[in-house]
């Protein structure tokens, strides 16, 4: 065959040519392709977004901001892997503090703030002198100061960020996840005042009071601040609840519970707040609104702690024969636990799950499930104690903390 005839045998004859014809796409066509179009909007807005946020945010893009954040994640992998180590500081003269802080702890003495990991590795040792050390803390920040002088720092589990005096004696203080603190001062002009300091350690607004102020706090979020004092109403005692949005010159809300002395204010979360008085147990919203009330029926309050993890109250019912009566809230103020327990209370810890009380020489677990106890033996001498988890509680001595562990629940 020759190469004409090969070429004729391997091409078919065609019929008349036909039009191309479009296919209907499916409905999953379609909705990829919608999503397809959605993706790269969404991708363009982000990256808009992190152009903007850089721009407008640079300052937060600083090499001492960076180290601490890889500094902080060490500390958190610590946390993680040695949360049963028992942590030993340098235990000089008779007035120290210990909080919880980043997993580990911050000791603060009379020599100055030492912070500490919770392998037990020291992060931070700022020496400075305090006649009366006092502490508070938040998840990033401790504010040191001198009780009834002039002087106070704040630091962070590295570094003394700031050190100042203050015009007048500080009598209590208050610290913010978000960096700005309070302190509670005497005052010339008024019968106390209240200054309050921004993440940058500038003193953005002077409160003077009508009212002795017994309690400030700041809320996480950095958006409000709450005084709690004690006033005068139709001869007796009140107290009496301003909160504030920061900025503002006006409170936001007020409240005034007549007959009643103020004991503690703290935050549960970023806009609700929980006091604690001689005679109830309430939980206010920003604006100054009730929302919970809880008589105390004439027990008298031994402990209390409020957090983010809800509220945590011991009452005194009986002294002569050690009686107690234990109550948790959940962060808006309704009743979780309500149990009897017998044996001194010097301290108390909460966790979303379960309460602990700690005795002369005994930590005893109270699940707030079902209210079953179960109770270990510990040294004597304990000066409090803090959770480090659901089953197991850091328990401070004046020259160490250590760790106890439940059976899990």
């Amino acid at each position: 065959m020759n190469e004409e005839k090969k070429q004729t045998a391997l091409v078919v004859a065609s019929s008349k040519a036909v039009q191309p014809a479009s296919v209907k796409r499916s409905y999953w066509s379609r909705a990829a392709g919608l999503y397809s179009h959605a993706f790269r909007v969404l991708l363009i807005a982000l990256a808009l977004f992190l152009v903007l946020f850089t721009v407008l945010n640079f300052r937060v893009f600083s090499y001492e901001n960076l180290f601490y954040f890889f500094k902080d994640l060490q500390a958190l992998s610590s946390h993680g892997t040695a949360s049963d180590t028992t942590i030993f500081y340098n235990y000089e003269g008779e007035r120290s503090t210990v909080l919880s802080f980043g997993g580990g702890i911050a000791f603060v003495s009379e020599q100055g703030v030492e912070i500490y990991a919770a392998d037990g590795e020291r992060l931070l040792d700022a020496e400075q002198p305090f006649a009366q050390p006092r502490a508070v803390a938040s998840r990033k920040y401790v504010l040191v100061f001198d009780g009834g002088g002039k002087s106070f720092a704040v630091c962070n589990a590295h570094a003394k960020l700031h050190r100042s005096e203050t015009e007048h004696p500080i009598l209590a203080a208050a610290v913010s996840d978000s960096g700005h603190f309070a302190l509670i001062t005497s005052s010339d002009e008024a019968l106390s005042q209240v200054l309050l300091y921004d993440s940058n350690f500038n003193l953005i607004q002077r409160f003077s009071r009508a009212s002795a102020t017994v309690g400030v706090d700041v809320s996480p979020n950095g958006k409000w601040i709450a005084l709690l004092g004690a006033t005068e109403q139709d001869g007796n005692v009140a107290t009496l609840l301003d909160v504030y949005r920061i900025g503002s010159v006006n409170a936001s809300g007020s409240a005034r519970l007549a007959g009643e002395f103020p004991l503690a204010l703290s935050f549960t979360n970023s806009s609700s707040m929980a006091v604690l008085t001689d005679t109830s147990v309430r939980v206010f919203d920003a604006d100054g609104d009730e929302r919970n009330a809880h008589l105390l029926n004439g027990a008298i309050p031994v402990a209390f702690e409020a957090s983010e993890e809800g509220i945590l109250l011991a009452l005194e019912t009986d002294r002569l024969s050690a009686s107690y009566r234990v109550l948790a809230f959940n962060k808006r103020g309704k009743i979780t636990l309500d149990a009897a327990h017998t044996g001194d209370i010097t301290d108390l810890a909460l966790t979303k799950d379960d309460a602990f009380l700690l005795g002369a020489d005994t930590l005893t677990r109270l699940s707030l499930k079902d209210g079953t106890a179960q109770t270990l033996p510990c040294e004597k001498g304990a000066t409090g104690c803090f959770a480090v988890s659901g089953d197991r509680v850091r328990v401070t001595y004046p020259a160490k903390a250590q760790v106890y562990t439940f059976d899990p629940s």
